[in-house]
């Protein structure tokens, strides 16, 4: 995760203590997910899959304040494709 904001030496302590929260925030939903997929009927816990809900947007957010929002590729012109056979 820092590799993409210039690595360890260019990001502030600010910027770590949010790819910090991202990474612990990801651990605790990968731990909920399993949960689900182990044990289908937590799905219909309504209290837990609001707290998986949360973590999810919560990582969302830290990832979209990092700057890591989705970004669209680039669309080729059909002659840059065949170009660059």
């Amino acid at each position: 995760m820092m590799s993409p904001l210039g690595g360890k030496r260019t990001i502030s302590p600010q910027q770590r203590i949010l790819i910090e929260q991202a990474v612990r925030t990801r651990l605790f939903l990968q731990n909920l997910d399993t949960d689900f997929m182990r044990d289908p009927r937590k799905v219909t816990d309504k209290e837990l899959f609001k707290q998986r809900q949360s973590l999810a947007y919560l990582l969302v957010q830290t990832l979209r304040t990092l700057g890591m929002e989705h970004r669209k590729a680039k669309e080729l012109a059909l002659e840059a494709v065949y170009e660059d056979e």
